[in-house]
């Protein structure tokens, strides 16, 4: 009774020791995560405002309020720039709930607002020209002027003030800012994002740890909590009068170290530390988890209470049962042993205590249940072994057969009986005819245990005297002090005969291959000789009999020798279609960057004559391919989109999805009726608009298809007539066209 006494002490120190340093670390890890949605707050406050700084609107109001409100780049004033970046600031007023200004700042001027947003209860309100504010007499005004590119200034916590003075409002307002530079390297002015901080607070809390306290804390001691139950306290902020910090946020608000835990006489809490601003380390904001230790050691006291009854109620009932439940225990367990020797389930009798309603009649029950199902299992291998349609033969570490099933008999020529007792060297032999060896087919990894299984061709010999050809595999099952080799034997001669076939009708197609490619050959010369004869000879007549034909003559001769060369590209691409479908294609790892950057290279003086702006993703991957075959793609793709446009201003755009592995070419141009959407890839293919743009066969597309089917891919094309045309296609089997297009028109 002492022992079991001093045993509770113990067990109650040592538990109480392990919950509580448990407690300690879950806190600590629940704390990280809350920790580090701040952390992520943040990052997109920063994100956010840096993107503004790098928005068209705002490099056009620089350049608009430096040249009389006129763009000289596009003509664009600067009331349009400002409509621009107000309906920007509009559009991410809406998605940010917690942002209440939108600032674009001048530096000149007196810091004065160039354009601004509000968020207010009632919606969102665009400041109007002369209700724009000067700013600087504002503190973070001061503060952002010594900002360098690229850096970002979060501010101190203060309310808003309008026109020099608190809002009425009071709303405790961080604000983030990021400087904007002109080409000269000069601050221009200042992006800045209000942030209602309580709103802040209250969605880096969202969704902490249930059942836990949580605090959001700053270096002002400023601080929000959330009860167990989710629900947000008041916001307590630093310029309030009532402000009155807590025991906890006092203890935090100095905390020199990046995290710790904090252990009062009735709460355990864990306490994390992100310092948001690079220029100041003192200004951070943090996170706290509390949580009770009666919360904590709720488990620990009921287990001990549990714990006492149980010891002291054992402790009587052993001493009462101990030797006539030994000697029932005993009988029970030999009698189960017994019959689990006997390996068979009808030796599990009357004589077995399954009557019994305790552990040992459940033992007894489920030792019946076993011999049972193991007696079905063999049955059902059993009956699975003798209807499969192979050969299965087990022999044992001699290579002597030890048994087979019912198929073994037609596959050999042997009875069952007349198998059992051969060598596998009598029935087998090894690819080049020698007597067949387990260890030396599978030596290396076969017997040194593995349970994979291998698999191999030999012959067979069948009790007639022929031999066959067969499939075997085996597999090694271990067994004590010994193995056993599990065999599959097949005969394979129908499949033979069919792979014979099958190379002999490859070899076929190849020769037919051949000889197609050249008679291709030969077509494409015989064609082009008398085309280049007929072209010759109406050029000959356009010099020798020029004043001898009139209009008409020389319109019919100028057309006979378009149409010459025009059949001569036909027969060209024609030979160069066979082509693509019987080189194998060379591919290396592809920088399509480079590739698209060499084409812009070449076409650049084109280009610029005929007014095509080209514009290439930075995000183009390396991806393995035929080089001069994709290069041929884009290529395509590009001076199609340039050549069939009918706009001043003819736009050419290549993109990438890294996503979904999409590529893209799109233009400003004629667009397709949806009508030819189908048609266009077809060889020779041309569309009746096409007509006023080109001279072209109407071949391009059907390389392009054929290319991008060699490389496992599909293409497929949206187009609206007058508005343009997209060309999407992937080098890859692997993204569904379907799904791709789907995605691209939503």
């Amino acid at each position: 009774m002492v022992f079991a006494v001093l045993l509770c002490v113990f067990y109650y120190n040592y538990t109480r020791k392990i919950v509580l340093d448990s407690e300690i670390r879950n806190l600590r890890e629940e704390t990280r995560i809350v920790a580090q949605k701040f952390a992520g707050i943040y990052k997109e406050l920063q994100n956010e405002a840096f993107i503004i700084s790098q928005l068209p609107p705002i490099a056009g109001l620089i350049a608009s309020t430096r040249n009389n409100d006129v763009d000289p780049k596009d003509g664009s004033t600067t009331a349009h720039w400002r409509g621009r970046l107000e309906t920007i600031f509009i559009s991410l007023l809406r998605a940010r709930s917690h942002y209440t200004q939108l600032h674009y700042i001048g530096v000149a001027d007196g810091g004065r607002e160039l354009v601004r947003v509000d968020q207010t209860n009632d919606g969102i309100d665009v400041v109007t020209p002369q209700n724009l504010q000067q700013k600087e007499g504002e503190r973070y005004f001061q503060e952002s002027l010594r900002l360098q590119a690229g850096q970002t200034y979060f501010s101190d916590v203060t309310y808003n003030r309008e026109h020099g003075k608190v809002d009425t409002l009071m709303t405790p307002t961080l604000r983030t800012i990021v400087p904007v530079f002109d080409d000269d390297g000069q601050m221009f002015g200042l992006v800045v994002i209000n942030v209602n901080y309580e709103k802040l607070m209250q969605l880096g809390l969202q969704n902490s740890t249930p059942s836990r306290v949580a605090y959001a804390i700053n270096n002002h001691g400023d601080y929000l909590k959330i009860d167990a139950l989710s629900k947000f306290g008041s916001f307590e902020f630093h310029e309030d009068q009532s402000y009155l910090p807590s025991e906890l946020v006092a203890h935090f608000k100095g905390y020199e170290s990046d995290e710790g835990s904090f252990k009062s006489e009735d709460a355990l809490s864990y306490f994390v530390k992100l310092n948001v601003n690079p220029g100041n380390p003192d200004v951070f904001v943090g996170v706290a988890q509390t949580t009770s230790r009666a919360q904590a050691l709720a488990p620990v006291i009921a287990s001990l209470r549990s714990f006492l009854f149980f010891s002291f109620f054992l402790v009587a009932l052993i001493s009462l049962l101990t030797l006539p439940l030994a000697r029932r225990m005993s009988r029970a367990l030999q009698a189960i042993a017994m019959a689990l020797q006997s390996e068979d389930a009808s030796h599990f009798g009357s004589d077995l205590p399954v009557y019994m309603r305790d552990e040992i009649g459940a033992l007894a029950r489920a030792s019946r249940r076993m011999a049972l199902d193991l007696n079905e299992s063999r049955a059902k291998a059993a009956t699975v072994l003798e209807n499969v349609a192979d050969a299965i033969l087990t022999f044992d570490d001699e290579q002597v057969v030890i048994g087979s099933n019912r198929a073994a008999e037609p596959t050999f020529g042997y009875s069952r009986d007349t198998l059992i007792g051969k060598r596998a060297e009598e029935i087998l032999l090894s690819q080049d005819g020698e007597p067949i060896s387990f260890v030396e087919l599978r030596e290396d990894r076969f017997w040194t245990g593995s349970k994979e299984h291998a698999e191999y061709e030999v012959i067979g010999l069948h009790a007639s005297g022929r031999t066959f050809p067969a499939m075997l595999t085996m597999r090694r099952v271990d067994i004590t002090e010994r193995f056993l080799l599990t065999v599959v034997v097949r005969d394979i001669t129908e499949r033979k005969r069919q792979e014979e076939e099958r190379e002999d009708l490859i070899a076929r197609l190849v020769r037919s291959n051949q000889e197609l490619d050249s008679f291709a050959h030969i077509a494409a010369h015989d064609l082009r000789e008398p085309l280049r004869a007929i072209h010759n000879h109406s050029s000959f007549l356009l010099e020798d009999y020029d004043d001898v034909l009139d209009c008409d003559g020389k319109k019919r001769l100028d057309r006979l020798q378009f149409l010459t060369k025009r059949m001569e590209r036909l027969v060209a691409d024609l030979l160069h279609f066979s082509r693509l479908g019987q080189q194998d294609a060379v591919t290396e790892p592809t920088d399509l960057a480079a590739v698209l950057a060499d084409i812009e290279m070449t076409s650049r003086d084109g280009f610029e004559a005929d007014h095509v702006k080209l514009t290439i993703s930075s995000d183009l991957p390396t991806v393995v391919c035929d080089k001069v075959r994709v290069t041929e793609v884009f290529r395509n793709l590009i001076v199609n989109a340039a050549k069939y446009n009918d706009k001043d201003q003819k736009l050419v755009d290549v993109g990438y999805d890294p996503q979904t592995g999409i590529f893209s070419v799109r233009d400003n141009g004629v667009g397709i009726d949806e009508t030819y959407h189908n048609s266009v890839f077809k060889l020779f293919k041309r569309l009746e608009s096409s007509n006023d743009f080109s001279d072209g066969t109407g071949a391009g597309l059907t390389f392009v298809e054929k290319i991008i089917h060699q490389h496992g891919g599909s293409i497929w094309l949206q187009s609206e007539l007058g508005k343009g045309t997209t060309f999407f296609f992937t080098l890859s089997a692997s993204s569904d066209p379907k799904t791709c297009a789907e995605r691209e028109a939503a």
